[in-house]
């Protein structure tokens, strides 16, 4: 019967690299792409601030006055005063006070409002006013197409590979396989009945492999 295979022999040393080849010359370079899509246009600038108010226009001619309204009710008139006693004929004497003024009247009835005036001409347009702030740009425009690739340069030779490394040496011969060796100490044992038996078990085989084991017997 034939043993088990050998363990393999070591590698032997790598040989030394050939030269590298020289670069190829580069190809020529591919046309350029063409433009992408523009963008679409920025958001809307702020309005610019408002120029001058123009000048007033002339004043429409008025209409023709309502009609009169009802007269309100007159007032009490107020008690006369005290006339002053009257002096000689001398220096004309310091004027007596003023009464008091009577109560208010109620307001009357205000009367309907006449027809309302045309209107006046359109004065003339104010000047322009100032531009407002550039607004933001807007978004990038997608990449466009890539031109075709340029050609490939001309490739040169490979280098010469180096010698080949020394091979390992041979391994040795593996031994003959064999069944398990299998030995149980102690074969025989006397106890009572109240003591316990221990047996020792141990197994050998090739490839090298020892097995122990140990076992305890109780009497029922």
């Amino acid at each position: 019967m034939q043993g088990p295979k050998g363990s393999r022999g070591r590698r032997g040393p790598r040989g030394i690299t050939g030269k590298k080849g020289s670069s190829g010359s580069r190809g020529k370079k591919g046309r350029r792409g063409m433009r992408g899509i523009m963008g679409p246009p920025g958001a809307k600038g702020d309005q610019g601030i408002m120029g001058p108010t123009g000048q007033k226009g002339e004043q429409g001619i008025m209409g023709p006055p309502g009609h009169n309204g009802k007269q309100g009710i007159m007032g009490n008139t107020g008690s006369k005063g005290n006339q002053g006693v009257m002096g000689s004929p001398g220096p004309k004497g310091n004027q007596g006070f003023m009464g008091p003024p009577g109560s208010k009247g109620e307001l009357g009835v205000m009367g309907a409002s006449g027809p309302k005036g045309k209107q006046g001409t359109l004065g003339p347009k104010g000047s322009k006013g100032e531009q407002g702030n550039e607004g933001t740009p807007g978004p990038k425009g997608k990449q466009g197409i890539m031109g075709p690739k340029g050609l490939k340069g001309d490739k040169k030779r490979i280098g010469v590979p180096g010698p080949r490394g020394t091979p390992g040496p041979k391994a040795k011969p593996g031994e003959s396989f064999s069944p398990p060796t299998v030995v149980i100490s102690p074969m025989k044992k006397t106890i009572t009945l109240t003591q316990n038996a221990v047996f020792q078990c141990m197994s050998a085989e090739i490839p090298s492999q020892v097995s122990r084991g140990w076992g305890r017997t109780a009497l029922p």
